[in-house]
């Protein structure tokens, strides 16, 4: 009974192995083929701005280079997988423009708000500061998944984004950020399972 009992540990150990290489090799096709066309369309995307464009041109050619940047570093980061789900975490700290990101995040985001005739407004302190240090790509990631669930499951409503700045201080700035919408709402029950994957972003 102990031989047949190894014996199936092994080839469960064996399939749960080939499982994970199969995946892996998923991953990396995947991540290639499509960071092939989103590199073109960066590229392009580019050229276009370089190319002098109409006044109402420039608006919809920034949101698509925040958009194809923001998919390839996401593309990126699925090829760390392994490094995720250990829990090894790395929060990248830079400087960006805060007020930027919601906006890039707003006007990329205009037509999915359109389709169901949403409105998708933006409060933000005027106290912010311009530039703060931390992971833009981490908070764009949690910013665009509860603003596409609330865009959604939200008809003939609004969608609202707020930034309100807590407290300051010599090195960093405590920010409130809220996303209210008009939609059916998230069920108390599962409220807590669905926001506990989100880490806290420490801005400087």
């Amino acid at each position: 009974m102990l031989k047949e009992k190894n014996f199936e540990l092994q080839i469960a150990k064996d399939n749960a192995e080939k499982a994970s290489k199969a995946r892996a090799e998923f991953l990396s096709t995947v991540s290639h083929e499509l960071r092939t066309p989103l590199n073109a369309i960066n590229g392009i995307t580019h050229l276009l701005l370089e190319d002098n464009p109409k006044p109402n041109q420039l608006h919809y050619l920034n949101s698509l280079k925040f958009s194809g940047n923001y998919l390839l570093t996401f593309i990126n980061e699925i090829l760390e997988i392994n490094r995720i789900e250990s829990s090894n975490i790395e929060i990248e700290y830079i400087n960006f423009n805060i007020k930027q990101l919601l906006l890039d995040i707003q006007n990329s985001m205009t037509e999915i708000a359109s389709n169901n005739n949403n409105k998708f407004t933006l409060e933000i302190d005027e106290n912010i500061p311009e530039i703060v240090l931390g992971d833009p790509t981490k908070l764009s990631q949690i910013f665009i998944n509860l603003i596409n669930n609330a865009l959604k499951f939200t008809k003939n409503g609004e969608v609202k984004v707020m930034a309100k700045l807590i407290e300051t201080g010599d090195d960093f700035s405590r920010i409130n950020f809220a996303v209210s919408d008009t939609g059916i709402g998230i069920p108390e029950d599962k409220q807590e399972t669905i926001l506990r994957v989100f880490r806290k972003v420490q801005l400087k």
